[in-house]
């Protein structure tokens, strides 16, 4: 872009339902705009002739009304675009439920004005977002509060004045519970391998044994991070590099756009898309920055936030396979992507027990849960990435095709404490991964043939299975995770005593008190499967076969497996064999 005049757009995507609550986040951006700087909204959602002119006479805006629900990702294009083609230098991505000060965008455009002069090649910027519920007591009036959550709030603090309130709160440390996203740093890290925050020690150990170098603070989430947290409270300028930030609150370089592109609309309806986004422009050279003295307040309204956990589930495995597809180096991308889809019955297993009492069935439940997750990762896998290029540029992205069929060897290594039962096993061992699966586009159905991880004298984990109504979606483009059905699987699990060391080395992390997490989640849960894997891993000094299979009858959906009776007699209740077939020694 070229002239002297600089110009900043604010974009911020709105649904009907996100009324009258948005109305506080639209008015408290109002007294921010001016004849460069404008707002440009998109009613995401079905033509409503009352709706737009309400929004269309506010000062300084310009509403863009496609009659449909375009997706998060489309959306967000289309506001880019026209904020593009109108002439904006910096683009401010900003959510409908967030309360935002007074100065915010002034400050922000001061301090990426400042990093651009000295030469930086500033991509993304983005704020500390805290807790509209967890803060508002802090910072607000109960007349205040109410009539915010109305949508009646006109004006908010200042940044400074916003921050007095939390420091005469929180003196010390904003709680964490309050804090909602503040950037993360080691992507890779972050949304592949590490599902959910490790223990110190735990993550030390995971990242040595894949010769990474260890970095401090040993956080990925910058909001666990104390120092960012009183960074917060202290006012501190200075910017953090990061490697991804939330799209909806996010601050954009007419630089970047026009360099990469647009917002991938494969990641649609919604999931990661922001992710993705934030990882190319890492990737084309521009630094993004967490900026901490920078304070928003988000979720002013929360009644439509609850997603099913189907929903998550699914929407983390798509982001995950088509994340990693994309950004993955070519050499370990595929074994990366393995261990990546492996985490699918820990996630079940989480969320099993994260939700107790919300699935009838453990055993069902935790099925579904796999189900969902690699159902999803397997469509990401076969989606193709669609960004869009700004101005005259023609982009050929390169990404790769994932091979429906990979085999692999290579040799792991991992370090283990001292004393701990895993610790007289060899630290080095080699490993053969074999993979088959493919999708047919036509029929929404997948099949696993194989995945296959062989580590000769040691373990041997074997897992086939199909899946119908993989990529299935609802009149409103919306993932339908429930329809999807499982013809039949088999998990073959062959141990020469490395499992069995690895369960007693949980149960001696438990004793010693040096990672409860890891202990919890291999921990069994009490089922009549998980007292015969129990038994497996028991004492013993042969090496054994378990098989566990599931043939049903007829196709079960995964709302039938949520849904299932909490008792493992579920050939009768659904036609579905799920039997320990074979325990034998050798």
């Amino acid at each position: 872009m070229t002239g002297e005049t600089t110009r900043t757009a604010v974009i911020t995507m709105i649904r009907r339902l996100e009324f009258p609550a948005a109305w506080s986040g639209l008015r408290t951006i109002e007294p921010q705009l001016g004849r460069d700087t404008s707002h440009f909204l998109l009613l995401n959602d079905d033509r409503d002739a009352d709706l737009e002119a309400a929004l269309a006479s506010r000062p300084h805006t310009q509403v863009i009304t496609p009659g449909r629900n375009l997706g998060v990702a489309a959306g967000r294009n289309t506001l880019i675009a026209a904020a593009l083609d109108w002439g904006a230098n910096t683009i401010f991505s900003l959510d409908d439920d967030l309360l935002v000060p007074s100065d915010y965008l002034s400050r922000i455009e001061s301090w990426i004005a400042e990093r651009q002069r000295a030469g930086d090649r500033v991509g993304i910027v983005a704020p500390a977002v805290l807790d509209f519920h967890a803060v508002a007591e802090q910072a607000l009036s109960a007349g205040e509060i109410s009539r915010a959550e109305q949508g009646l709030l006109d004006a908010f603090l200042d940044t400074d004045s916003l921050r007095d309130l939390l420091r005469t709160a929180w003196p010390d440390d904003i709680p964490l519970d309050a804090m909602y996203h503040a950037g993360i740093r080691e992507w890779r890290h972050h949304y592949l391998e590490n599902y959910r925050l490790r223990p110190s020690q735990v993550r030390s150990l995971f990242r040595n044994s894949r010769g990474i170098a260890d970095t401090e603070p040993g956080v990925t989430e910058l909001r666990l991070d104390p120092a960012t947290r009183r960074s917060i409270l202290e006012g501190r300028g200075e910017g953090l590099p990061i490697d991804t930030a939330a799209g909806g609150a996010s601050v954009y370089t007419a630089e970047l756009l026009e360099e990469i592109g647009g917002i991938d609309e494969a990641f649609s309806p919604f999931g990661y898309e922001d992710s993705d986004f934030a990882i190319r422009a890492v990737e084309a050279g521009f630094t993004n920055y967490s900026l901490p003295s920078e304070i928003l307040l988000h979720d002013l309204d929360s009644r439509q936030k609850t997603r099913s956990p189907a929903v998550i589930l699914h929407s983390q495995g798509r982001a995950r396979g088509l994340i990693g597809r994309k950004h993955l180096p070519k050499g370990d991308r595929v074994l990366a992507l393995a261990e990546t889809a492996a985490l699918a019955p820990l996630q079940a297993v989480d969320l099993v027990r994260a939700t107790a009492g919300t699935f009838p069935s453990a055993v069902g439940g935790a099925i579904g849960a796999a189900a969902t997750y690699l159902a999803g990762f397997t469509e990401g896998l076969f989606a193709a990435p669609a960004e869009p290029a700004y101005g005259d540029r023609s982009r050929d992205t390169g990404y790769l095709e994932i091979p429906h069929e990979v085999k692999r060897r290579f040799t792991t290594t991992y370090g283990a404490w001292t004393g701990s039962p895993i610790s007289g096993l060899p630290t080095s061992f080699l490993v053969d991964i074999d993979v088959a699966w493919s999708w047919d586009p036509e029929s929404r159905t997948m099949t696993l043939t194989r995945v296959v991880a062989d580590a000769p004298g040691q373990f041997r984990i074997q897992l086939a299975g199909e899946l119908v109504g993989v990529g299935k979606r609802d009149e409103a483009g919306n993932a339908d995770p429930f329809s999807i059905q499982v013809r039949g699987a088999s998990l073959t699990v062959e141990d020469w005593g490395y499992l069995r060391a690895v369960q007693e080395t949980a149960a001696w992390f438990r004793n010693e008190r040096t990672a409860g997490y890891v202990s919890r989640l291999l921990r069994p849960p009490r089922t009549e499967l998980a007292r015969m894997a129990r038994w497996f891993l028991s004492q013993r000094e042969k090496p054994a076969r378990f098989e566990f299979s599931i043939s049903p009858q007829r196709p079960v959906s995964v709302a039938e497996l949520f849904e299932a009776p909490p008792n493992l007699h579920l050939d009768r209740k659904l036609d579905l064999r799920a039997m320990v077939s074979e325990i034998a020694y050798y």
